[in-house]
């Protein structure tokens, strides 16, 4: 999750006052033409990369302020606990298949029919 610091006090964002501390990055401008994509879960490295790579002079940036997300805070959270889970899950289904195709394997390898 990006959010923004306060910004220097000649820089555009604070002479416009449209930007303030805590606000949220959610949307970023595609590498080219007027694409946005959503930068929920990205982190800072990839939002600054997408921004250092966009092809033209500008960048379009969707902020969202502290006071409009007031229940997107649970819902990102139930959002990262259902991807942990569903990860386990693929994890634990991976796990399980391995085992399965060691288990063939060393069935297979004691020859034919098992005898020798």
């Amino acid at each position: 999750m990006c959010t923004s610091k306060p910004s220097p006090p000649l820089g555009n964002a604070a002479r416009t006052g449209v930007v303030k501390k805590g606000d949220v990055v959610v949307m970023c401008s595609a590498t080219f033409g007027d694409q946005l994509w959503s930068t929920r879960g990205c982190g800072l490295p990839r939002v600054l990369n997408a921004i250092k790579v966009r092809a033209g002079p500008t960048v379009t940036l969707v902020l969202e302020s502290s006071g409009e997300g007031k229940g997107r805070g649970e819902n990102n959270r139930r959002a990262v606990a259902a991807r942990e889970e569903a990860r386990k899950k693929a994890q634990e289904k991976k796990d399980k298949l391995l085992a399965e195709l060691e288990d063939d394997e060393k069935k297979l390898k004691k020859g034919l029919f098992g005898l020798w």
